[in-house]
């Protein structure tokens, strides 16, 4: 009697043991999946202050929820305020985009994603332009828990855009008087060949002349067209 009651303590303590060493082995890996999730978001946290780019996580009652280092400097520079989690995201925005900016907050928050390009601040000297972007944020079950709304500095772009824009202009005016200075002598000489024509008068070299003009008048021609094709503007049209 007394070995089976022994037997069945022996059986107890080396199914606790393997309990035990189930138990330290998920503890371990517990422990080694924490470490590894700290660190990736450590690194993803570099990664997210590393940029240029404002990055805020909004909440259904427009509270922020997370942000990153740039989207801190940028409300310290313009507002002069610190960014803290539970501010609400208008108190940061432009007044004058103020009611499109929670028009499209709202759509997001149904699901839409959006990206639109404003000027802020006209006027001032926080005068810029900025892409901004509305991602729903869904969790696990699918639900859209807050909107991720990024924001992206254009203003460089948008400066050599116009800069373009008024070479490209500038380069079309040019073509514009070139053509006609050039072509109005060549318009003059080609009604003197006309009017040589009608009246009959030739001279030995008059075909030669003839054939000229027309060449002159035909490159002339080419160089306003390879312009039109080239400068890509609407403002203005080249007219030979």
């Amino acid at each position: 009697m007394s070995l089976k009651v022994l037997s069945r303590q022996v059986i107890n303590l080396m199914e606790l043991h393997f309990s035990l060493e189930s138990l330290e082995k998920q503890h371990q890996k517990t422990q080694e999946q924490k470490l590894s999730i700290e660190a990736s978001e450590i690194k993803l946290k570099a990664i997210f202050d590393s940029t240029k780019d404002t990055h805020m996580l909004v909440g259904k009652d427009l509270e922020i929820l997370a942000f990153n280092r740039s989207a801190a400097e940028t409300v310290r520079s313009t507002y002069k305020k610190k960014l803290q989690l539970g501010d609400n995201i208008i108190a940061y925005t432009d007044p004058l985009i103020c009611d499109k900016f929670i028009q499209h907050l709202k759509l997001a928050f149904n699901g839409k994603t959006i990206k639109k390009e404003w000027m802020l601040m006209p006027g001032t000297t926080f005068a810029c332009w900025k892409e901004i972007s509305f991602l729903p944020v869904k969790n696990n079950n699918g639900e859209i828990i807050g909107v991720a709304v990024n924001s992206i500095d254009t203003t460089m772009r948008k400066r050599h855009e116009e800069q373009i824009t008024k070479q490209n202009e500038a380069l079309t005016r040019i073509a514009l008087v070139q053509s006609h200075e050039f072509r109005r002598p060549v318009a003059s000489l080609i009604g003197l060949m006309d009017l040589m024509r009608i009246e009959d008068i030739h001279s030995g070299y008059f075909n030669m002349l003839d054939a000229t003009v027309k060449e002159l008048d035909e490159r002339i021609c080419g160089i306003v067209k390879d312009s039109e094709e080239t400068i890509q503007s609407s403002v203005l049209a080249i007219v030979a």
